[in-house]
């Protein structure tokens, strides 16, 4: 129930569109917030875009939920065929983190709608925090995913699970009412990420002074090169404002010299070319030299769950291993 107030209030007007898979939490989060509301829910088999953007125009969808590579494809199709959206009036996203250039995108395709960012986990019965409507409008907040919902509490800590203070980079946990009982019939696995009543997300980030929450990365996919940390969203949201850069997403492949080398695997926009000389000159005036990409990888697409997260262990054994390059279509080193 807070997260069904929290996420624009559904009322029994409201109609919203469903189009990622109900095995997965956020497909059955939002079902259940509709039927709860007395609402409409329109249901897509699969994630197609074409089809969610008539839906939206014949239905007028007022609410949506999507991932960040749903929204990417959702916004390429409006782009080819215009439709009307202006009855859409809140944006959920979530699921891995937003390009600052996908949301003006996003933001410019939706012009009536409140964009709101959330994070959750199937651990935790979905979404635990938003950015409420208010502060989206704040750029500081741009990238926040807010704070947590009315029953829950959230901290970041460190390694040894003492809370750190704004803006310090910890792992995030949990605690409320949402969080499961456990893993099904594996208490091990339960024990190591339930503690003292916190569950422990496995994901970096760090909250400011005014205690909204802010999502780095994955713990395990953190590139360690030399004796710096790079986080790759941090990498991915620059290079994805290049011109020629249609999905991009930066892995650790094992370096020699560096221990893991800054990778970027990038999608080209159709007819676009670029080399990795040209995205470290684009990148190094917002980032610092060892966040820099050593290596680029240029492929068709990027795999992906069906959460629409990109399967990086697949990626990364596409870089590492000879009899696994089928995927990459070039490699250029520095």
């Amino acid at each position: 129930r807070d997260g069904q107030q929290c996420l624009g209030d559904f009322k029994c007007d409201d109609v919203s569109l469903v189009c990622l898979q109900l095995f997965h939490i956020a497909g059955i989060d939002w079902a259940v917030f509709a039927l709860l509301s007395g609402g409409t829910t329109v249901l897509l088999p699969e994630v197609d875009p074409a089809a969610a953007v008539a839906a939206i125009a014949y239905y007028a969808v007022t609410k949506l939920l999507l991932v960040p590579a749903v929204v990417r494809m959702i916004l390429e199709r409006l782009e080819q065929t215009p439709a009307d959206t202006t009855s859409v009036t809140t944006l959920c996203f979530g699921a891995s983190p937003m390009p600052e250039a996908l949301l003006s995108r996003a933001r410019r395709a939706f012009p009536g709608a409140a964009m709101i960012h959330v994070y959750g986990l199937s651990e935790t019965a979905g979404m635990f925090t938003y950015l409420p409507p208010e502060a989206a409008k704040d750029s500081r907040y741009i990238l926040s995913c807010g704070v947590p919902f009315p029953s829950g509490y959230v901290a970041v800590v460190d390694d040894l699970g003492q809370p750190v203070g704004a803006h310090v980079r910890g792992e995030i946990v949990y605690r409320g009412p949402q969080l499961m009982n456990g893993y099904w019939n594996n208490a091990d696995a339960t024990s190591a990420v339930v503690k003292d009543g916190w569950f422990h997300t496995g994901d970096i980030g760090y909250r400011d002074q005014n205690g909204y929450l802010y999502v780095c990365d994955r713990l395990k996919d953190m590139v360690k090169s030399g004796d710096e940390n790079v986080f790759p969203a941090e990498v991915e949201n620059v290079l994805s404002k290049h011109a020629s850069v249609a999905d991009v997403a930066v892995i650790g492949v094992s370096d020699a010299t560096w221990g893991e080398s800054v990778t970027a695997v990038v999608v080209l926009r159709p007819g676009a070319n670029v080399d990795l000389k040209q995205l470290r000159t684009f990148a190094r005036t917002e980032l610092a030299s060892f966040k820099l990409p050593r290596r680029l990888i240029v492929t068709e697409t990027l795999p992906r769950n069906a959460a629409g997260k990109v399967l990086k262990h697949v990626l990364r054994a596409a870089a590492e291993s000879p009899q696994a390059t089928a995927t990459v279509s070039h490699k250029l080193e520095c």
